[in-house]
């Protein structure tokens, strides 16, 4: 859009601040130096380019604050992890990277926190920054913290020429105290805004292996060092052991909802540390029976999400879970099927008790958890009780606030950064409309539509 301001005009806004009306009708917003100058009602000033500036006719969609998805790997290829750091396959990987980027942005989201990429995401975060690559802004962890033996097992430990081209590890594999607090450390120089462990005793791989974890005086090591550096800290866990874990080390995010029923007792302390909970429940629960032919049909629909080897690996994937065919190589999804039921559970029971709870699609997570389709995440959180407006209102507001940026971006409000979405329709009313992206703006710039 160039340095003169914008106006975009003819939008029907949603407030996502919480006070007052959810739709604010047939508004104008200006926008300058990549902030929200105002907010006006149509007609409120004249509708001519008088001061240079670009207006916008909306044509009477709605306009939303850009949205944060505060779980995702954005270095996920979406090609087998042993086949990926093959020097064969580099061009396929990075190609694979630039589309993940790119497909948050054509969805709407303008903003992400990676809780797992080799430190070699910072040339991308780079390369972002200046204009030379569409992508959102990242809030990067980095390697996630780890133990050899442990989460994540299906991803093998980078070495020689793989390594330096990617800048580190996807998982820092440790030992004890002492290389606990290096790395850490080692992360917060490199630019790390959060750090993230994990906890997970058993593999959800066909065959369910079980897997080491770290020692106790390691997981006090990381939290201490972390707060130590002023860094925000996260664990990853899917068990009742993990989640006291989280609760012990008063983590400041828990990333996914256990497999295991929460008790009374498990959600007064997630309550009472004030800890915000990531559900991401499309990460199980796209293995459903119902929406493995949706995500397929999406896949085969366009050439986006996937470039044409993480497409044809993707598309093998799905089919074989369609046939139920298993491999040891897999995600169990026999096994998620029969567990989802608890993670939706464990969610009405949080939420109903007050914890806050997030939005994260777990994008990259695994072979099947694609960016920039973060209304599939919405349609499950509704089926799982929530309403539109709160959902929305976790993309975007409480997201913010979590990430410590709830006085930049959320809201459509003056003064804050322009990260826009405009879609098609009322997403209040109807959350589907968030898969009809027409124009995304970010910090003021057009980034996506025309």
């Amino acid at each position: 859009m160039g340095k003169n301001p914008s106006i975009l005009r003819n939008v029907n806004l949603v407030d996502m601040s919480g006070k007052g009306e959810r739709i604010k009708k047939n508004k104008s917003v200006v926008i300058e130096n990549g902030r929200i100058k105002s907010i006006l009602d149509a007609g409120g000033h004249h509708d001519r380019d008088q001061d240079d500036r670009l207006l916008v006719n909306c044509g009477g969609g709605y306009l939303l604050p850009g949205l944060i998805d505060i779980h995702v790997h954005c270095t996920n290829p979406f090609i087998n992890p042993r086949e990926a750091v093959k020097l064969s396959r580099v061009a396929a990987v990075m190609g694979q990277v630039r589309e993940n980027l790119r497909s948050c942005i054509r969805g709407g989201v303008t903003t992400v926190r990676d809780m797992g990429s080799p430190p070699g995401i910072a040339q991308l975060m780079g390369l972002i920054d200046s204009g030379l690559m569409t992508g959102p802004r990242i809030v990067p962890s980095f390697s996630m913290i780890t133990c050899p033996g442990g989460y994540p097992d299906m991803v093998p430990p980078f070495r020689g020429i793989q390594r330096l081209l990617l800048g580190g590890q996807f998982a820092e594999r440790i030992t004890g105290d002492e290389q606990a607090e290096q790395t850490v450390h080692r992360l917060a120089d490199r630019g790390a805004a959060w750090i993230k462990t994990v906890y997970q005793e058993e593999s959800y791989l066909f065959g369910h292996p079980r897997l080491a974890v770290l020692p106790d005086s390691a997981y006090g090591t990381i939290a201490r060092a972390a707060r130590a550096r002023n860094k925000k800290l996260a664990l990853h866990s899917l068990s009742l052991k993990g989640i006291r874990k989280g609760i012990e080390l008063k983590v400041d995010t828990l990333e996914h909802l256990p497999l295991e029923e929460l008790t009374a007792e498990d959600v007064r302390m997630i309550k009472d540390a004030g800890i915000t909970v990531i559900p991401t429940l499309i990460a199980p629960g796209m293995y459903r029976e119902d929406l493995m032919p949706v995500l397929r049909n999406i896949i085969t629909a366009t050439d986006n999400y996937l470039v044409p080897q993480a497409r044809k690996e993707t598309l093998d994937i799905i089919g074989r879970v369609i046939a139920g065919k298993e491999s040891s190589t897999m995600i169990d999804c026999h096994f998620l099927r029969k567990k989802y039921g608890t993670m939706v559970k464990n969610l009405t029971r949080l939420r109903e008790a007050g914890v806050r709870i997030s939005f994260g699609t777990d994008a990259g997570g695994t072979d099947t958890c694609l960016f920039g389709l973060p209304w599939l995440e919405m349609r499950l959180m509704s089926e799982a009780g929530m309403g539109n407006y709160q959902i929305l209102e976790t993309a975007t507001r409480i997201n913010a606030a979590v990430l410590g940026l709830g006085h930049e971006l959320g809201t459509i409000e003056t003064g804050r950064i322009a990260d826009l979405v405009l879609v098609e329709g009322d997403p209040v009313k109807d959350l589907r409309n968030l898969s009809r992206v027409k124009k995304v703006w970010k910090s003021g710039e057009l980034v996506h539509g025309s």
